[in-house]
Formats: C-alpha cells, sequence, structure tokens
C-alpha cells in the first residue's frame, strides 16, 4: 500500500472576509493522506490506484496534493520510506516520481546549476539588482 500525503485546497479553502487586521486572507490547515496500491503500467509508469481502498478519487479530491510525498505503509512505522513524489491525480489513480529517480537529484543538490528565469526577479529583489 501506498499513501499520498498533502494539503487538497478542498479542505484548506481561503477566507477573505473574517482575517485579523494586517492580513489579506487565512485558513486553517488540513492534512489528508489517501492510500491505495501500486499500478506498474506500460513504460514503467507507476501509479497508486485508489479502486480498492477508496470510492471514488478524481481530480478535486487530490487538488493541491501534487508535489507531496507518497509513502509505502507497513506493519513497523520505523520501516515506512518515501516511495516518491505526487505528480497528478484523476480517474482514481495518482501518478508519481518513484524516490529511486528523484534521490540523486536530491543527494546532489549543492552541485547542481542555478538559473533565474523569473523576468522581473531583478525588480522584487534588492541582492539581484546590478548583477
Amino acid at each position: 500500500f501506498l499513501t499520498v500525503c498533502g494539503y487538497p485546497f478542498r479542505l484548506n479553502e481561503f477566507a477573505h472576509d473574517d482575517t485579523r487586521e494586517g492580513f489579506t486572507h487565512m485558513t486553517t490547515i488540513h492534512k489528508n493522506l489517501v492510500t491505495g496500491v501500486l499500478l506498474i503500467e506500460e513504460k514503467h509508469e507507476m501509479l497508486i490506484s485508489f479502486d480498492v481502498s477508496e470510492s471514488e478519487v478524481n481530480h478535486d479530491f487530490l487538488n493541491g496534493m501534487s508535489g507531496g510525498p507518497i509513502v509505502n505503509l507497513m506493519p513497523e512505522a520505523s520501516d515506512t520510506k518515501l516511495a516518491g513524489i505526487a505528480i497528478s491525480a484523476g480517474d482514481n489513480i495518482c501518478r508519481f516520481y518513484p524516490f529511486f529517480a528523484i534521490y540523486p537529484a536530491i543527494r546532489e543538490y549543492q552541485q547542481c546549476s542555478c538559473q533565474i528565469i523569473d523576468p522581473l526577479s531583478d525588480l522584487t529583489n534588492p541582492d539581484l539588482v546590478g548583477k
């Protein structure tokens, strides 16, 4: 079993009316866990199927959880491992990047190059002005 973890928009709506002075909006944070089973499709695409574990999981049900961790469920909590990162969901499945595919990028992050692609970054970040 694999569990998608995250903060879907449907449970974390923003309130704009009843906020404290100096704030534009607020929300109460609600984490959601949705459990399914691993499917490996053609071309080794990895999916989580919710057909046997949840009634109906559509895009709106998981919208906002992209980028959230996927973890395996084990009898002993200490055996739980990161299995991947959620990409997208709908039609009772969730696509994800498997951890083994992204681990090298995480491990080598200090050696990666950095390129700023925001055309307005020099106007909003005083540290970048004149570079």
